[in-house]
Formats: C-alpha cells, structure tokens, sequence
C-alpha cells in the first residue's frame, strides 16, 4: 500500500506521475466527453522530481468536507443558434396564449446570480409581450424598487397566468405555490440547492435547511407542470424526484455588463502590485465548504514553491459559513502565505472587474454546482479556467477550459503553470473560453426561455 507524502497528501509513489488533465489545449471543437486522452501537461519531459517538492509546506489537516460520490458529466446542454431579434407574442387577445409570466423567488437581493437572471427573464418576457411582475419572500436594499412581498399577490386564480418559481432555498413560499397550483399553471426554475451534508459539521442550522428545502424540491414535483434547470446536471435531479416535463435553460446573464470599465483607483492598485508579484489566481464564489476554497489555497502554496514565489491568490465572496471561513483564515496563517492570500467581500461590480482585469487563471475546486456563473464570467473576460470535473462544471466550461480529475495539490499546481504560461496552450484556452461564453450569450438563452415558455401554449 502507497504511503501518503507528508507534504503534498499525495502517495509517494505518485509524485513523479501526471494527474488525469482534460484540456482545450488540445483537441479545440471536441465534446469533453471524448476528449480524455490529456492536455499538453501530459507532454512535458519531466515532472518535479520527489527531492525538488520534499520542501514544500505541509498543507495543515482542516476539518474535513465530506467527500461527494462522482457524478457522471451530463451532456453539454443544447444551444440554438443566434437570431437577431426575440420572439414576441402575437397579440394579447391571442387565444390560449398567455398574457403575463410572473415570477417568484425566495431572496431577491442585488449582486446575485440569481436575482440577475430574473431581472433578465423580466425584460425578456416583457419584450416578447408578457405582462410580468417579480414578488418574493426576502427584498434586499435597491431590490425593492422592483418587486413585491408574494403575500402581496392578490391575483385571483387565472388560466392565462403562468408562476415561475425559483427554486435555491427553503422558502414558506413553496407550500403558498403549491396550493395556488391547484387553480393556476406554476412553473419552476431549479438552480440547484447545496446538499446539507456540505455544512453538517460547520454549520448544522443550514445544513437542516438545506435538507429541507430539498423536501420541499420534491414536495412540488406534482403542483409543477415544467420546471426549467440551469443546467443537465440541475434537469437530472428533477427528473429523478419525478418531475413530468423539465427543459434546460442556462441562467441568464448580459455578457456586455463585463465589458463595462474597472473602478479605476482599484485597477491602478493591482496594476501597481502585479509589477512586483507573479501569477494572479482568482476564484470568486461564496465561503462555503462545497466551494473548497482550502484546497485551493493547498495548491497555491505548492504552486509557489514549485513555480512562482511570487504568485497571488484572491478569494472574492461572502460567507456562507463563518466556521468555514475562519478555518480558510487559519490555512492561509499555517501555511505562512501572508499577504499572498487575500479574501474580499462586498465588492462593487466595478471593483470585482478590476481584479478579474489582473487575473492570469480563474481556479475552480468546488465539489458541488449547479452552473457556475463564475465560469462564464473567466471565459468571456478571456481568463483560462482550470477546474475540479465535478456537477455542473465541465457541462458549464464545454470542453473550454483544463478539467481535472484529481485535486491533488501537485496535480493543480502542474495544470495551473500551463495555463499561466504565455504560448500557443494559453492561447487556446483563451480563445476556447470566448467561443463558449458566446454559446451562452443572453441571445441565446433568452430563446431558449421563451421556447419553454411557448411550448405550454
């Protein structure tokens, strides 16, 4: 039996071996599915040997997040080409067709993924000539000039209105939906909800929530008459509860909002700092265990022993779990990183733009997704992705991007220097991260909600 490299976690045995890697480096235009066979990473002469890594900091033992069984990678989800121009509703009085699609959500807060795409559905279904409205449970800040409380909604029963429900959380807003199905046509859009085994031993109150909102996931499946998902691997659980009619539709996001300009005082900064640093790594996502930002900064301390002392790490997000985010802390202390770990929250869009400006790999080791808004935002801004093969992800990254079997630290470091190196593999990635980030455009998805949207009629 391989004993465990005391630095790395790694079998010593190992440690001369290449990591599985699937990369868009090589084999541009394939479906991930039929693209195993490696990147370059594969190709290079030598690996490390064992005597160059014996110095690398031992990575301390944080409480351990559960280990999430592999899930097979779901199709890429279907996209139809781009056509100027949205489908519009023929006319109001049209028989049988709908007049208004309202919306319904637990927390509408600003800054949210999901709270973007219904902005977006909004506009949409308003230009195809829906009447259509938002309410919600929780409304946070600016939100409220755009929505109302649901219990607010005195509609009385009507077979041309459609109720989209959006389904991440635990809401009382489930049951409400559930009995108003009984005399109207509710829809859901699941984005996914975080299994509860995640925040068992960090924060056992949302680990029950999540559990329930999970109950109450399958709870609708009767009162749903569709139900869209994000993503195939969000479409698969619904059907699995037993959902009769599910389509996929990407969560929908304006590409063009990140073209707009970096905060200038804070692009000068890290303009200033990257003169002096090496490699910028970027993951941007909420604290949260299913995020794994621990392994993350694991990597990035062998990295900069290995490739670039110089490198830096940012960490942009919330947290979900305080326990969790204090454990990250103390990684980043018992590693002695120092100021080359920075996590940062509360961020406006224009600051955020500003690091992904300074950013040379956006670095991905989630274990659980739905989609991954994050992804999208690294391949449109032409920041090449390296990325942990797990839910969502590589039905999200579509073959544009290195796709890892292995979080080995050693194994992402090696992918990370790839993908950091100036050259044709570097260039590759950038350009497959922009052709996938186009298929996702908010053109094409917007089709693709008005097709769900149409079909019911």
């Amino acid at each position: 039996m391989l004993k465990r490299h005391p630095k790395l976690g790694m079998a010593r045995g190992q440690v001369g071996r290449r990591p599985p890697v699937r990369s868009a480096a090589r084999g541009l235009g394939k479906s991930p599915l039929g693209n195993r066979g490696g990147s370059r990473l594969e190709s290079r002469a030598t690996s490390p040997p064992a005597s160059d890594v014996a110095g690398v900091p031992e990575v301390p033992i944080v409480p351990e997040v559960p280990i999430v069984p592999r899930v097979p990678i779901m199709p890429i989800m279907p996209i139809v080409p781009m056509v100027p121009g949205l489908p519009r509703v023929a006319g109001a009085q049209d028989e049988g067709r709908p007049m208004r699609v309202d919306q319904y959500l637990p927390g509408f807060a600003p800054h949210d993924a999901i709270g973007g795409h219904v902005l977006q559905a909004r506009r949409v279904l308003r230009e195809a000539g829906y009447q259509s409205d938002i309410w919600a449970e929780h409304i946070i800040g600016p939100m409220e000039a755009e929505a109302r409380p649901y219990l607010e909604d005195t509609h009385k029963p009507d077979p041309d209105r459609l109720l989209v429900y959006h389904t991440s959380t635990s809401s009382p807003m489930a049951a409400w939906l559930a009995e108003r199905a009984q005399a109207e046509t509710v829809l859901g859009h699941y984005h996914n909800i975080t299994p509860g085994r995640f925040f068992a031993r960090w924060e056992p109150h949302i680990a029950e929530a999540m559990h329930h909102a999970r109950r109450e996931l399958a709870m609708l499946a009767p009162s749903t008459t569709m139900s869209f998902a994000d993503s195939a691997y969000n479409e698969s659980e619904l059907i699995e509860l037993g959902y009769r009619s599910t389509a996929v539709c990407p969560i929908l996001v304006d590409l063009e909002d990140y073209h707009l300009p970096p905060e200038p005082r804070t692009l000068d900064r890290l303009q200033q700092r990257r003169e002096h640093s090496g490699a910028h790594w970027l993951f941007v996502g909420r604290i949260a265990p299913n995020k794994c930002q621990h392994e993350i900064v694991g990597a990035f301390a062998v990295y900069r022993k290995i490739f670039d002392p110089g490198a830096h790490l940012t960490l942009v997000g919330g947290a979900t779990s305080p326990n969790y985010r204090h454990a990250v802390h103390r990684l980043v202390h018992d590693l002695e990183l120092g100021d080359s770990v920075e996590l940062l929250e509360g961020l406006r869009e224009n600051e955020l733009l500003a690091h992904w400006a300074v950013a040379d790999v956006f670095v991905c080791l989630s274990e659980h997704e739905g989609f991954c808004v994050p992804v999208l935002e690294a391949m449109e801004l032409g920041v090449p992705v390296v990325a942990y093969a797990a839910t969502a992800v590589p039905e999200t990254l579509g073959g544009a991007g290195v796709l890892l079997d292995d979080k080995d630290p050693l194994a992402v470091a090696l992918a990370v220097d790839e993908a950091c190196r100036p050259g044709p593999v570097r260039d590759r990635l950038i350009e497959a991260g922009k052709k996938r980030a186009s298929d996702l455009s908010l053109a094409n998805t917007s089709k693709l909600l008005l097709s769900g949207i149409a079909s019911l009629q």
